[in-house]
């Protein structure tokens, strides 16, 4: 289903989670909890991922509990995110994380109105995420904020794109098709 905004109003912005919201990778964060607390589920991990990252996924967030507060977020990126929810604007917490685990996170965050996540089935990365943001909003009917190489095929139907901790490739890459305008940076 599209959802197209009224006229006059501001476009959603879409928020990655690693390494966009959070300074780190919740897959990361979740392995050093396995390890300390659980580390014979790590013998399973790569049995999880010959089904699919998906999956894997999924099984990892079953065996976690990782607290939303501990989590290293970007006070930057999350202080825009603040100011354009009360600017009224729609935010969507877009992420290859799991869904409830991502859930979780925009809960304890308070700030988003829908989330999108990978499933156990469907890993929420590049083109999928992009093909899943354009069949909710159409292209050219968001604004995205990511960080990393995984992020170009959103950007490219994405309005404007928001980069986090810019690296020189992905930015060399984004302004193949990207004007300046249409590309805000964050550290």
């Amino acid at each position: 289903m599209l959802l197209t905004p009224p006229p006059g109003s501001l476009l959603p912005l879409v928020i990655d989670l690693d390494g966009t919201l959070i300074r780190t990778d919740t897959f990361h964060e979740m392995m050093w909890l396995l390890l300390f607390h659980k580390p014979y589920v790590l013998f399973l991990l790569p049995f999880w991922f010959l089904k699919s990252r998906a999956y894997a996924k999924a099984r990892i967030v079953d065996h976690t509990n990782l607290s939303p507060q501990h989590l290293p977020y970007n006070e930057h990126v999350l202080a825009f995110a603040e100011h354009e929810s009360k600017q009224g604007r729609r935010l969507v917490l877009a992420t290859g994380t799991d869904q409830r685990l991502a859930q979780k996170i925009a809960e304890y965050v308070g700030l988003f109105q829908e989330v999108i996540g990978s499933n156990g089935h469907v890993n929420m990365t590049g083109p999928r995420k992009a093909q899943a943001l354009v069949d909710r909003f159409g292209p050219q009917g968001f604004d995205y904020a990511g960080d990393s190489s995984a992020d170009l095929a959103v950007w490219r139907l994405a309005r404007k794109a928001i980069v986090v901790c810019p690296k020189w490739c992905v930015l060399s890459r984004l302004k193949g098709f990207k004007k300046p305008e249409q590309i805000r940076f964050f550290l």
